[in-house]
Formats: C-alpha cells, structure tokens, sequence
C-alpha cells in the first residue's frame, strides 16, 4: 500500500462533562431534610403525570420554592457556564436555570431514552448511588454503528457517576437510566437550562 497521509476530521461532536461537585457533603444533610419533612408537598396533583421517568419525581422548578434548591443550582450553574465559555459557545453567559427537580429511583425503577428538547443544557447531579444502582446512558445520535472497539462508534455509552459526581451535557441528546438493582434509592437531581443560545443555530 502507497504511503498516503491521512488526514482526520471530527464531525459533529457532542460532548458531555463530568466534575466532583466539591460542596456535596454540605449539600447532602440539607436537601435530606427537604425531602423528609416537604416530601409529601414536592408533587403537585396537577402535575402526576407519567414522564420519560419511571420513578418517583418532585414537581418542576423547586429552585423557585426552596432557598436551599436555589442556592445549589446557582452553584452548578457557575461551574456549567465555564464549561460552555470553554466550548466558545456565544452568549454563555446568558445561562439560566429553568427548572430544577429530584427523581427517586426506587428498586426496578427507571427511564426511557428521551431528550430534553427545549432546552440546550442539561445536568444531573448524582446525590445518592448505591451500590449496583443503574447507570447514565447516552445513546448513538446517528443510529448507525460499526464493529470497532472505538468508544465514539458505540451504540451507547453509559456513565457509571460516583455519588456526588454532575454531568452537564447537550439536552439534545438522548439519554436513559436502566433499571435500579439496588434496593436503596437512588436519588439524582435534574437541571435545565433556559434557552438562551437560539440564535447561536
């Protein structure tokens, strides 16, 4: 075979990212309180209806209600809008929280792969993973894939978070949560972002 350079090119990447949010022992007693005193007054009757999220949730837009919530997203919030300045996206500092709310995946309990399709931004904090509790899975955008062992070419990939981890990540793409095989909750918080960055597209 001839000696050809070959030059190689990214096409669309999509990103997500990952970082130990460092107030998380603070944040765990606090937000334990929350949902053992409020947790009968999180969900709205209007609101139980079934979502992408098989398993128990709060009511959207908690930062609204709860100081505590308020304080934990504006946290978040800073870290996430370093990443996006990073990614030379305009207007990053634009970045809002729209809602914010808690899912609690009981044993079995889990979420089919949707997106979050009106918002560009999206984040989930890993408040309490058990052991053996399930994963985050983002799935192949194309819905085609080749047999290599090339991570970017797989059907899925999946993010096993340790406890107190966040990912911030496109809400564009899809994402799931298996089953949880653990018998203790898992407890996620889940952000998004307004969106701010239309005119970006």
């Amino acid at each position: 075979m001839p000696n050809i350079e070959i030059d190689q090119h990214d096409l669309f990447i999509q990103r997500c990212f990952t970082w130990k949010f460092e107030h998380h022992d603070k944040y765990v007693p606090l937000i334990d309180q929350l949902l053992l005193v409020s947790k009968n007054n999180l969900l709205d009757i209007a609101e139980e209806t079934q979502t992408n999220v098989y398993a128990w949730r709060t009511r959207w837009k908690l930062q609204q209600d709860f100081p505590i919530m308020e304080e934990l997203c504006n946290e978040l919030t800073q870290v996430s809008k370093q990443i996006i300045k990073g990614e030379g996206v305009k207007n990053w500092d634009d970045l809002q929280v729209f809602e914010c709310w808690i899912n609690m995946y009981k044993k079995d309990d889990y979420a089919v792969p949707h997106i979050h399709n009106r918002h560009n931004w999206s984040l989930v904090y890993f408040y309490k993973m058990p052991k053996n509790s399930s994963s985050l899975t983002f799935h192949n955008p194309y819905g085609i894939t080749v047999k290599t062992d090339k991570r970017e070419y797989s059907p899925t990939i999946n993010i096993k978070a340790q406890e107190g981890t966040v990912v911030f990540f496109p809400g564009w793409v899809y994402h799931s949560v298996d089953k949880n095989k653990s018998e203790e909750d898992r407890i996620t918080i889940a952000i998004n972002f307004e969106d701010k960055f239309k005119n970006n597209v």
